[in-house]
């Protein structure tokens, strides 16, 4: 058992120089004012994280262990993108791009940084500013494990566990002045702003969350004269509302609908991994009394390989363009779910069915992807769930033969052959997940390369 303790300062300026619009205010603030403290947000001071372990050997199970955890991990904050964010405030920063003729230049590089009139009062309508979260909080992490070890029989174990974590107070970001929803796509996105003089306001806030679940196993046959033999075996299902530049003005409202799983979850995983000596050869169990000649032929070859199979990634159904009229990084919201996205049979050409979908009010045209394709349709969020369909899934053989040839007591001459993705598996890549593009559900992609073949030779001393 036992207990850590740490706290570590926001990214400040040691002179202050910290300014940014501050949500909880309504407002931009600055250090030098006295309005925020440096750093942004107040220093944590109550960042304890209890551990607690065990492993115990039970006397009426022979040769197993059982094992524990508990602890809670602070994380290691995205200190580039704080330190960003904490100083791009609009009294000491601007975004300026500068454009010229391509044809007959007109700037310099003189001319490429004209003077400019620094704070938000002097700012041009709808320039978007970045925000800092003044109540952020350290991010962490509760994990637990509970597994067993067994060895068994001659040199095997097996090695089965529950892990879990849950992530609280993650970094994501937000735009804070998203505007209103329209359904009728009239009112111009500047008049739906919270804070009509600004455009975007971004800002990294500690409101993302995280589960995991998992069931771990592998059984191991040491090495031995006759080889190796590791299957590992995964089963997870991992939970979250976005990575940390999920900031699609939707997030806000629509957390109901952006909870999935996470972006790289691979549900269900199988891997061998082996390597056998074959027992032919001179001191071998078979063909023993070859001579040198033919043992240099037959004997001393081995086979090792990694098989792996496991279940697709995720991915969301996006309309593929601003159906919502929400501005900058809101150009993905999701459709309406009206059929069953999955066909009877599914091919490279329709591994998901875009009729399965519509924009919000026209489910009497599903599979039409257009700014207004009907005259019912409303401009709000659909309720197809983030990270809703599954990709293709994934087999894959590698494997290699190998010959040692010993060259008196000091030398051996190995040969070896390595054939990746030995049976030439098309492994196909994720579809197009892009509603508008025309070719949704159309795989046009291979996720690892065909049949590679590799001969080698070495001489080891």
């Amino acid at each position: 058992m036992g207990i850590r303790y740490e706290t570590q300062q926001w990214p400040h300026d040691i002179n202050g120089r910290q300014d940014a619009f501050i949500p909880a205010a309504g407002k931009v603030e600055a250090v030098w004012l006295g309005q925020i403290p440096n750093g942004i947000a107040p220093t944590p001071h109550k960042d304890f994280a209890p551990r607690v372990g065990f492993a115990y050997s039970p006397g009426f199970l022979k040769n197993t262990v059982i094992r524990g955890s508990y602890g809670i991990f602070y994380a290691t904050d995205n200190w580039n993108e704080l330190g960003a964010f904490d100083s791009a405030g609009p009294d000491l920063f601007v975004d300026r791009v500068p454009t010229s003729n391509p044809v007959a230049p007109t700037l310099s590089m003189e001319q490429s940084f004209a003077s400019v009139t620094l704070g938000a009062a002097n700012l041009p309508v709808g320039t978007g500013i970045f925000a800092a979260d003044s109540t952020r909080v350290t991010p962490y992490y509760e994990e637990w494990t509970f597994g067993f070890q067994h060895t068994f029989g001659s040199n095997w174990l097996l090695d089965a566990a529950y892990v879990g974590n849950e992530g609280q107070h993650l970094f994501l970001r937000r735009d804070v002045n998203t505007p209103s929803l329209d359904p009728t796509g009239t009112i111009p996105i500047q008049a739906r702003r919270p804070y009509s003089q600004y455009g975007f306001i971004l800002e990294p806030f500690t409101g993302g969350w995280s589960d995991f679940n998992g069931l771990l196993a592998k059984v191991e046959h040491r090495t031995t004269t006759n080889g190796y033999l590791l299957g590992s075996f995964g089963w997870i299902k991992a939970l979250d509302l976005g990575n940390c530049c999920n900031y699609q003005g939707i997030d806000r409202d629509f957390k109901a609908l952006n909870k999935g799983p996470n972006d790289a979850t691979v549900p269900l995983q199988l891997s061998v991994a082996y390597v056998y000596n074959l027992p032919v050869g001179r001191g071998k169990p078979f063909l023993s009394s070859l001579s040198r000649p033919a043992d240099i032929l037959i004997g001393g070859w081995s086979v090792s390989g990694i098989t792996t199979f496991s279940r697709g990634l995720y991915t969301s159904p996006f309309v593929g363009f601003d159906y919502l009229d929400l501005g900058p990084f809101a150009n993905n919201p999701l459709a309406d779910l009206v059929g069953n996205p999955v066909p009877a049979k599914q091919s490279i050409n329709q591994y998901w069915t875009p009729t399965a979908y519509a924009l919000p009010g026209c489910s009497a045209d599903p599979g039409v992807f257009n700014y207004n394709p009907c005259p019912t349709a409303l401009h709000l969020q659909g309720d197809a769930k983030r990270n809703s369909l599954e990709g293709p899934g994934y087999q894959n053989w590698d494997i290699a033969a190998m010959k040692e040839i010993p060259l008196g007591e000091r030398f051996t001459l190995q040969f070896r052959g390595e054939f990746f993705n030995a049976f030439n598996h098309p492994q196909f890549g994720m579809p197009n997940n892009t509603l508008n593009s025309g070719e949704f559900g159309v795989i046009t992609s291979l996720h690892n390369p065909p049949r590679e073949i590799q001969v080698a030779g070495k001489l080891i001393w």
